[in-house]
């Protein structure tokens, strides 16, 4: 693997994990296992965060009737789950039109403050 290689699988993620791992080990091969191992957590972690938020967007959107612009049949029950219904309302956030966005991101900001998946440090912001 070349130098720039690793300086774009470094993307700055885990400097810090690496310069302690370094300091420890030097260029141990445990210490590249506890390396892949970190990265791979901080990816599934990653992923595991959008996902809750895109379900409670989509929650929030559900809530407020956008649900109905999502789905082309008039059925009365979900046709798409609370996760994909983020999915689908996210893509179009850069070009929303105001009158839809700012209650889709009041709700959604309501939903999150509520649901303690930040911690206290969002609800104590108020």
């Amino acid at each position: 693997m070349g130098m720039e290689a690793a300086e774009l699988r470094d993307c700055g993620r885990l400097k810090g994990i690496r310069a302690f791992i370094d300091g420890l080990y030097a260029h141990d091969i445990h210490a590249k296992r506890v390396d892949s191992l970190a990265a791979a957590t901080l990816g599934v972690m990653t992923g595991a965060f959008a996902m809750a938020l895109l379900t409670m967007l989509g929650a929030a959107g559900e809530s407020l009737g956008m649900d109905r612009l999502l789905k082309s049949n008039t059925a009365k029950t979900r046709t798409h789950s609370l996760f994909r219904q983020g999915c689908m309302l996210y893509e179009p956030i850069p070009n929303m039109p105001l009158h839809r966005l700012l209650p889709l991101m009041q709700r959604f900001a309501e939903m999150l403050v509520s649901s303690g998946l930040l911690g206290k440090s969002l609800s104590e912001a108020e």
